[in-house]
């Protein structure tokens, strides 16, 4: 699912968690390193242990703590500082996370999507889980220091509204990083048809209707809630989105908008004519997957990597001589670029705090900081030179331990990268382009990350808001209410159980539940951000 809003949205989304309690004596963080002990290089001497509290990610199958993996005795190592990993409680990390803070007993590193908090980094520092960091940055983190310096928006992202930096964060060093996931098309028969690969929905449809005695499915979208409030491949082509956005510094929300009527009406349409899945409603992975790889569908909307990574070889294997193409996300007319598509923020939310509970703030700041130099940002991406990467040519090139994990390690290529380094999941540091660019081995994987990244995504989504908690906790309950509407409502529309007709009561009762209102304390935030 695509995450458009940064801190903001998943604010917004997710349910309030139970504020802070004050368990014990904690740092203010106002001055609270006064005297520098350590020096500016690495390994720290230090004989204290740094408890940091972080999701297990993509090492859940394979390790059962990080401790255990190679990136953590390689970064003891180098850090010089011994550090023990605690992590949320598989498929339960915000229950884990609640109860945390509940506890107000906090390691002194906590790692998490603090765009769920209810009210942003601000609330964080205000319910005192995590010390504001501007003395602890000027002081004794140098490198972090220097990115902000460079990168002043991701300082912005960071700050809180009384203009405190609370977390060192997860930060896509490229817009490449941004975009993995979109729509693939049968090359062979375009090819079959003399035809281009589509890029306006007028060249779909017409496409689709070509397909349609071709193969069983010609189109496979998943128009189930979690998926349409993600990504939709056509919703672009009538320039909205399906949830919050900015339209020319504008905050607007799509359902309510005339271009997503248009959609709904376009799908319906599509549906009773059985250009897509007759099946949406009940759509799930294996049969996509069985669609796709027995060479049954005509176009197909997917991950770059666990779908597309995995479909290809076993795609054409089966079907000798046939092809699946990248192509744009489609736009309204031949030749524009399309407004929407997959891109999500540079900054999503994630990253790390200091905690109140810390005892050596000092220590911590110095092991977040290495992230940022240029040995830690080399082993957060490509994990220990000599072992999982080698220097080519001045880049960092992953060697067979990774590229052929599966044979080398009886890992697969991500769980041998989480295994190394922490560049497939997330972190308090700076992710690679040339990381992704080795991870999709398949060319085809390669010119569709070119082809989906060719959108203006990035002018439409949400920045990093800062709210009140009364506002987040309004516009949660409010925006709850209402996506469930939408989500029950559209695809009975789409699927012709609701008549078309009753579109303008659909948008009247969007209206009488508050949308508003969210819209106005959305569009308030915004212009408080853009002030800064």
């Amino acid at each position: 699912m695509k995450i458009r809003t940064g801190i903001t949205l998943a604010a917004i989304i997710a349910a309030a968690v139970v504020s802070g309690c004050a368990g014990g004596q904690k740092n203010s963080g106002k001055g609270i390193i006064k005297e520098v002990t350590t020096t500016d290089q690495y390994p720290l001497s230090s004989s204290d242990t740094i408890t940091w509290y972080c999701p297990l990610g993509g090492l859940s199958d394979v390790v059962s703590s990080m401790n255990e993996s190679e990136f953590a005795k390689e970064f003891i190592k180098q850090t010089g500082v011994n550090v023990e990993f605690q992590h949320p409680t598989e498929g339960s990390a915000e229950q884990s996370f609640n109860l945390m803070v509940a506890s107000g007993d906090y390691p002194d590193i906590i790692e998490y999507n603090w765009g769920s908090y209810s009210g942003g980094l601000s609330k964080v520092v205000e319910d005192n889980i995590a010390v504001p960091l501007n003395d602890i940055v000027e002081k004794v983190s140098p490198n972090f220091k220097k990115l902000l310096e460079e990168h002043p928006e991701i300082k912005r992202d960071i700050t809180t509204s009384s203009g405190e930096i609370a977390m060192y964060p997860f930060y896509r060093g490229d817009d490449i990083l941004c975009t993995y996931y979109g729509p693939m098309v049968r090359g062979d028969l375009l090819d079959d048809m003399g035809a281009e690969v589509p890029e306006t929905i007028d060249e779909w449809e017409n496409m689709l209707r070509a397909f349609k005695d071709k193969v069983d499915v010609p189109c496979i979208v998943d128009l189930t809630p979690s998926k349409m409030r993600g990504v939709d491949m056509f919703l672009g082509a009538y320039n909205v989105d399906s949830d919050l956005y900015i339209d020319s510094g504008k905050i607007k929300y799509g359902p309510s908008e005339d271009g997503f009527r248009s959609w709904v009406e376009k799908m319906a349409s599509w549906y009773n004519e059985g250009l897509i899945d007759r099946e949406l409603a009940n759509l799930d992975s294996k049969r996509t997957s069985s669609l796709v790889i027995n060479g049954q569908a005509g176009a197909v909307l997917g991950y770059n990597g666990s779908d597309f990574g995995t479909w290809l070889p076993t795609f054409r294997e089966k079907n000798p001589g046939k092809s699946l193409v990248p192509t744009k996300f489609p736009s309204a007319k031949k030749g524009e670029r399309p407004q929407f598509g997959h891109k999500e923020p540079r900054i999503l939310g994630i990253g790390g705090v200091i905690s109140t509970g810390c005892k050596n703030p000092e220590i911590a700041a110095r092991l977040l900081d290495f992230a940022y130099t240029e040995k830690g940002h080399n082993l957060y991406n490509f994990g220990i030179e000599g072992v999982s990467y080698e220097m080519k040519d001045g880049i960092p090139t992953y060697t067979s331990k990774i590229t052929n994990s599966e044979k080398e390690m009886n890992l697969s290529i991500g769980q041998a990268l989480s295994m190394y380094s922490r560049v497939g999941s997330s972190g308090p540091f700076v992710q690679d382009k040339n990381y992704i660019t080795q991870y999709y081995r398949d060319e085809t994987q390669k010119k569709a990350l070119e082809m989906w990244s060719d959108n203006s995504e990035e002018e439409h989504y949400l920045p990093a808001l800062q709210y009140s908690d009364d506002e987040s906790k309004e516009i949660s309950k409010i925006m709850s209410d209402i996506r469930t509407y939408v989500d029950e409502n559209v695809l009975k529309m789409i699927m012709g159980v609701t008549p078309l007709s009753e579109y303008d009561t659909f948008v009247s009762r969007i209206d009488s539940m508050g949308i508003d209102k969210v819209l106005d304390i959305t569009q308030k935030a915004y212009d408080r951000y853009m002030a800064q």
